[in-house]
């Protein structure tokens, strides 16, 4: 992208219909190039008595406009050319269009022009001259006035005027670094989200294969195992035992990516929290009066949630069975829900053996193996993982503590 060269605009136009006036701001602004008419003018730049005008280290780039049609001319050919005007003074009472009516067809061609409207009459208010241009940013001069004042108005407003133009390039820049960063980064999502979906096509595609011999080990539970000595009834048992876990585990694999699929759907709805729970430990009732536990429930009747149900049920599900699993004979899951500022927080508590607190982190990590970490029957490691990619999906938060891990 070429750089824009913005770092001088020292163009002025002129527009009044008296030559006297147009030669005293050539004087005032180009003082090397000062007219012979330039005392018929003079008059109405009033400088301090005995005081000399003040000095001009550097011209201006002047152009004049005896009228307002000129000087609008002069505003479309500069910016035909890409060489727009920094700053017009304009008179206000001229043959003609007068100089709010100039002012508006000039920004009309050249928004970015600074306009000064100069005059000695009080036709208008300032609010009805900005009613006719339909700009706040018209700035005013009355006759007579310094000449230190057009020095500096022009000083300003060209100064300004660079500014303005160097903001609206380096502005431009970022538009462009923003949208190309955008465009990268939308590349890279949807490089993410076909990695994901082949991912879930090839899970799809190693399950079928991998269960299809599978259905063939399992024809084993079909056999008379009476036939068979010891040692093939050992084999056959370890095989079995292969077969079980295998199977669990491909099922286990092939929930979890179709719950982190980024094409996933939730239907979202109002949920009974307390009836939902009733349900699952209602299904875990094998397992709790098994191990003698004392589950306690505490969850008010009206306490509802919006989530989508399957997933939802799954979560709790997940986070209940991952205590009851984990309690020894005899123990205690305590199960209850407390409203802080507004937002529910569901505590689900045991008192199992713990989990050393250099563990908690990564709990949530795909295949952390929560059983190697407690000292029971391993597992796959992903239930608590898809247990949190839920709660994500639904914006929830999702945490775990332990008092530590027993000795």
């Amino acid at each position: 992208m070429r750089a824009e060269k913005t770092e001088k605009n020292r163009k002025v136009l002129i527009i009044d219909d008296d030559m006297g006036i147009r030669d005293s701001y050539e004087a005032i602004l180009q003082p090397e190039q000062e007219s012979c008419s330039i005392s018929t003018g003079r008059s109405l730049f009033e400088s301090p008595s005995g005081q000399a005008g003040p000095a001009v280290r550097e011209g201006y780039e002047l152009s004049l406009a005896e009228n307002g049609t000129v000087g609008i001319e002069k505003v479309r050919a500069a910016r035909a050319e890409n060489r727009p005007f920094a700053v017009a003074f304009s008179d206000m009472k001229m043959p003609g269009l007068n100089g709010a009516e100039t002012s508006r067809r000039i920004w009309e061609i050249d928004p970015d022009i600074k306009i000064v409207i100069v005059t000695a009459y009080n036709e208008y208010s300032v609010d009805e001259l900005i009613t006719i241009v339909g700009r706040e940013d018209l700035l005013f001069l009355r006759k007579p006035f310094h000449e230190e004042e057009i020095l500096q108005f022009a000083a300003t407003m060209t100064h300004i005027w660079v500014l303005e133009r160097k903001n609206r390039h380096h502005r431009r820049i970022l538009h462009q670094t923003v949208m190309e960063r955008t465009s990268q980064l939308v590349e890279a999502n949807r490089r993410l989200q076909k990695s994901d979906n082949e991912k879930s096509a090839f899970m799809g595609y190693l399950s079928h294969s991998i269960n299809t011999p599978l259905n063939w080990i399992g024809v084993t539970e079909m056999m008379d195992k009476d036939e068979l000595n010891e040692d093939n009834k050992a084999l056959i048992g370890f095989v079995e035992d292969g077969f079980e876990r295998l199977s669990e585990f491909m099922s286990e694999m092939i929930s979890y990516f179709d719950i982190s699929n980024p094409g996933l759907k939730m239907e979202l709805e109002q949920l009974s929290l307390k009836k939902i729970m009733t349900t699952i430990l209602e299904l875990e009732t094998g397992n709790i009066t098994r191990k003698k536990l004392d589950v306690q429930i505490s969850i008010p009747d009206d306490i509802t949630v919006f989530a989508d149900f399957k997933l939802f049920h799954k979560l709790v599900h997940v986070l209940v069975n991952n205590a009851i699993m984990f309690s020894g004979a005899g123990g205690r899951v305590a199960i209850e829900v407390h409203e802080e500022e507004g937002a529910l927080r569901l505590d689900i508590r045991d008192w199992g053996c713990g989990i050393a607190p250099d563990k908690i982190p990564g709990i949530f990590d795909p295949y952390t193996n929560l059983g190697d970490l407690r000292r029971k029957t391993p597992g796959f490691g992903l239930s608590l993982t898809k247990a949190k990619t839920i709660a994500d999906l639904h914006a929830w938060d999702l945490t775990a503590w332990s008092h530590g891990a027993e000795k």
